[in-house]
């Protein structure tokens, strides 16, 4: 199933990208396009899959078909125009809904984005992914994504860009509502809910005029004391944090739906890819691939602990000091590196070797454990997401408070 492209780039089903030299691409890396004589051009926006047939129609995985005047065959025989109405097989126009998605003939709804969500909730993307309301993905081939996976966004002609969340709603003027109070402009810039504007360098302007300074992490605090973090989230004062597609997240970790009903335990909240702004899942991707298997673990480790931070480079710093490269390796507190193949290389230059358990002596005395863990001299053991755990089993909480027994 990898595809090898003209340019020797290498393709494989779990998203992931070998470059021509052998190294993996970073995350969010987009192959550029070739246009061989007698082959068909790539066509920017469309998603994998998409076939272009003799007539110069384009088939979509998910059975749209994209004709030559630039409107679109729905599933349901339904047309969309190129002025954006939906024609249905019996010649009426259906009327869009408030969030400027359409009920189709059948019975389905096809969303401002593309996707086409069933009567049961599930959603079929244009790239001809399913994605169920639990949070699980089915692959185009029938088998079920790792956990962690990320759809890739499609853009189709005429509709709004792809990775946006759902409820998203495009206006007459060209801008797209976020539900959770954004504006993406048809220049690119992104109108916050208190007036500042991200433009499209990613610098943020507040209402007066000034610009705001990124914090170390990459967020931006606004002007009303929120705060803008890197992936578009908003976090308040409170430590409650609303994401871009209106779902509140509680500190203890409930979550709230856009409706307003709280979401059942173990609810995943949709992420969003909004233009300019990074992607919690790049990360988890780089640090899923980095042993060689996407099974969303890390060399048997959990992804991401509570507290990671994604800087504007693209790296993810660890409560702990561990920080996540964009290559896929891992710096550790010490200085040293660990590669994606296992190796720990010290500051001096010099490699390390394994103890029989897996673990490495760091540079400091201090030592790696296989899953993550840092051990102390004192025997301390210090998590990735912070915490210490002491001998005797008392556990230290990563804002220095202990906790409860248990």
């Amino acid at each position: 199933g990898n595809i090898v492209t003209p340019s020797g780039h290498i393709k494989y089903p779990d998203g992931r990208i070998q470059m021509p030299d052998g190294d993996m691409a970073p995350p969010g890396y987009q192959i550029p396009g070739t246009a061989l004589p007698g082959f068909v051009k790539p066509q920017s926006g469309l998603p994998e899959g998409s076939q272009t047939w003799a007539d110069g129609t384009v088939h979509m995985p998910n059975g749209m078909v994209m004709q030559p005047d630039g409107s679109m065959k729905l599933p349901d025989g339904s047309v969309r125009t190129k002025d954006g109405k939906i024609r249905r097989p019996d010649g009426t126009y259906a009327e869009p809904n408030a969030d400027g998605s359409y009920q189709l003939a059948d019975g389905r709804i096809l969303m401002p984005n593309g996707d086409i969500k069933y009567k049961n909730g599930n959603i079929m993307t244009p790239s001809g992914h399913l994605k169920y309301p639990d949070g699980r993905v089915l692959m185009p081939d029938g088998d079920l994504a790792p956990p962690g996976f990320h759809v890739p966004a499609s853009n189709l002609p005429g509709f709004i860009p792809g990775g946006l969340p759902d409820g998203a709603q495009k206006w007459e003027d060209g801008s797209v509502h976020m539900p959770n109070g954004m504006v993406l402009q048809p220049d690119g810039s992104m109108q916050l809910p208190d007036g500042s504007i991200k433009m499209p360098d990613g610098s943020v302007r507040r209402p007066d005029g000034t610009y705001a300074e990124p914090n170390a992490d990459g967020s931006y605090q606004l002007a009303d004391g929120r705060i803008l973090m890197p992936n578009g989230d908003i976090r308040y004062q409170n430590g409650n944090i609303m994401t871009p597609s209106g779902h509140i997240k509680y500190p203890d970790g409930r979550v709230q739906m856009p409706d307003g009903d709280m979401a059942p335990p173990g609810y995943q909240v949709p992420e969003s890819e909004l233009p300019g702004f990074s992607h919690p899942l790049d990360a988890l991707q780089a640090l899923d691939a980095a042993d060689g298997v996407m099974d969303g673990k890390y060399y048997g480790m959990d992804l991401l602990p509570e507290g990671a931070a994604t800087w504007g480079d693209g790296s993810v710093h660890m409560p702990n000091g561990m920080v996540l490269q964009t290559d896929g390796s891992m710096r550790l507190p010490d200085g040293s590196v660990r590669y994606k193949d296992g190796r720990v290389k010290r500051p001096d230059g010099s490699f390390v070797e394994p103890n029989p358990d897996g673990s490495y002596q760091m540079a400091d005395g201090r030592t790696l454990l296989p899953n993550g863990d840092i051990r102390t001299k004192n025997g301390n053991i210090v998590t990735p997401s912070g915490h210490i755990k002491y001998p005797d089993g008392r556990i230290q909480m990563p804002d220095g408070d202990m906790a409860p027994p248990g």
